[in-house]
């Protein structure tokens, strides 16, 4: 049984407030197996070890110069016989329309997919959380918040290595919780 992923990635660059804001990059991830989907979320874009953050961010700027809280490019990704490609790349304008960059701009190739035979690294991705809220004592509460993670490491745009685990949050709330 074939498995494919695909993560479609966007990276806020619109302002340097945005990113002091702590909103971090982050890419959706869409894992399919037979006829099951998953949705997952991650916070790294493999374009990162192809270019320089920085050179990205000029790379993407828009020409107006807007500035804006919205996301520059998105990139599109799949994971297909244990091998990462890059599958689309867009350039996001201060009208929030996307404009396909050419594979040749940067690659040098004709065409998508592009092999990411650059990428030696890891990939987390988290599931969306699951909530509980128990009453533990008389007013005060207690709020579970579980994530499924994926841990993904590649070396030269092969996956070596997955495995899953869990990470629990758990907090005290004193008197009445929302």
């Amino acid at each position: 049984m074939k498995t494919s992923i695909l993560l479609a990635s966007t990276l806020m660059i619109g302002s340097t407030v945005s990113l002091a804001c702590g909103r971090p990059p982050t890419f959706d991830i869409q894992r399919s197996q037979g006829e099951s989907t998953e949705d997952l979320q991650a916070y790294y874009d493999p374009l990162e070890d192809f270019l320089p953050p920085e050179q990205i961010r000029q790379m993407f700027e828009d020409p107006t110069g807007c500035r804006r809280w919205n996301n520059s490019y998105r990139s599109q990704w799949q994971l297909k016989d244990n091998q990462l490609w890059l599958v689309r790349l867009e350039q996001i304008n201060c009208d929030g329309e996307a404009v396909e960059v050419s594979p040749e701009d940067l690659f040098g190739q004709t065409h998508y997919p592009i092999l990411a035979d650059w990428y030696n690294g890891r990939l987390l991705s988290y599931s969306a959380p699951t909530y509980d809220r128990r009453n533990i004592a008389n007013q005060k509460f207690r709020v579970e918040v579980e994530y499924a993670v994926t841990v993904m490491e590649f070396s030269g745009g092969e996956l070596a290595y997955q495995y899953e685990d869990a990470v629990v949050d758990q907090w005290d709330i004193p008197g009445d919780a929302p």
